[in-house]
């Protein structure tokens, strides 16, 4: 792969934005910050157009989730769409236009065709110049296991003030979800899909009957496992269900009513928005052993191997001195979305 030059780069993200996960405004905002570099939308047919037009452009797709080039509910739709993609960026591949894929998981969450993206993700893989890697051991494992792979650790941004300054509501919102200013308060805040096992910290919270502990679940959530979690749930005090969209302007408040954000993923997870938001907002993550968990120290959270180890946490929270939220945003101000822009256009590059 040769070597361009750091002028005139034009990016094509796909995708182009995404409303449930500001990951992809905040990058490509930090990247048009830096010199020389235009992103632009467009379909794979499309920059094939316009690679014929300019064949001596410098342009990059850049992969964010592969299932979104070829994701249907439809097996067949499905196929279709995903031999047309991999074709698509083929022929791009032909013309010398970079491919970057960045695999935030090793399988795709709620994808319902699991061999296909197997082998889909054996075709983005031979396919890609560059693969990005947001978790360092993984990114270092992989290397070393095809060191005839170009493949980069960039960390994932943080989510300072994205969503607006921290909140004081904190009375505000506890008063509105009827919780006392006295409990102890963990959060689980965004989409809540089935990799994500919502189900597990609902019944490690009941299993640890913590007098003071709520446990508050808020995010969209597809009917049929949003009435699962409810009946499993029943009409438990101690556990509040928000299955509905959070509007931006109240994510800060959610956090501000929390003590703890917990999360119990599947160990496919490489990345969590979902806890570099929480650390971002100052409040401390306690997160099952997974590789998205490596952000997390003594400093800003607790990583627990099994339910016993969750429950044993979870009981002493009522006496656990708190971590300030100074503290934890400070942990991860050095993920900064410019120096990260940064390392991806060079990604895109060299």
């Amino acid at each position: 792969m040769a070597k361009w030059g750091m002028r005139d780069v034009i990016v094509y993200p796909f995708p182009y934005s995404q409303k449930s996960n500001r990951y992809i405004d905040l990058l490509y905002t930090a990247v048009r910050r830096q010199p020389g570099v235009s992103v632009q939308e467009s379909s794979l047919a499309g920059i094939i157009v316009r690679r014929l037009k300019n064949p001596n452009a410098r342009q990059v797709v850049h992969v964010h989730w592969s299932v979104m080039l070829f994701g249907s509910r439809f097996l067949l739709k499905a196929i279709l769409k995903l031999f047309q993609s991999v074709i698509l960026l083929a022929i791009l591949k032909a013309m010398n236009v970079r491919i970057v894929w960045t695999m935030h998981n090793l399988i795709a969450h709620d994808f319902p065709y699991p061999r296909l993206d197997r082998l889909a993700r054996k075709f983005f893989w031979i396919l890609s110049d560059v693969i990005i890697i947001q978790q360092k051991s993984v990114a270092d494992q992989l290397a070393k296991q095809y060191p005839n792979k170009t493949i980069r650790y960039i960390p994932l941004g943080n989510y300072i003030d994205a969503y607006g300054p921290s909140s004081d509501e904190r009375q505000a919102f506890r008063k509105r979800l009827h919780i006392s200013e006295q409990a102890v308060v963990v959060l689980s805040l965004g989409l809540l899909r089935p990799y994500k096992h919502v189900e597990e910290l609902i019944d490690v919270v009941i299993a640890a009957q913590v007098p003071e502990l709520v446990l508050v679940i808020a995010g969209p959530a597809k009917p049929a496992y949003a009435k699962s979690l409810q009946v499993r749930i029943a009409d438990n005090p101690a556990i509040k269900l928000i299955d509905t969209y959070i509007p931006d302007a109240e994510v800060a408040g959610y956090f501000a009513l929390a003590d703890w954000s917990v999360f119990w993923y599947d160990r496919s997870t490489l990345t969590s928005a979902s806890i570099m938001l929480s650390l971002s907002y100052g409040v401390p993550v306690a997160c099952r052993d997974v590789p998205a968990a490596d952000i997390l120290t003594n400093e800003n959270g607790f990583i627990f191997k099994d339910r016993a180890s969750m429950i044993a946490f979870l009981k002493s929270l009522p006496n656990l001195k708190p971590l300030s939220l100074g503290q934890v945003v400070d942990s991860v101000r050095r993920y900064d979305w410019d120096e990260i822009a940064r390392q991806t256009l060079q990604t895109y590059v060299n």
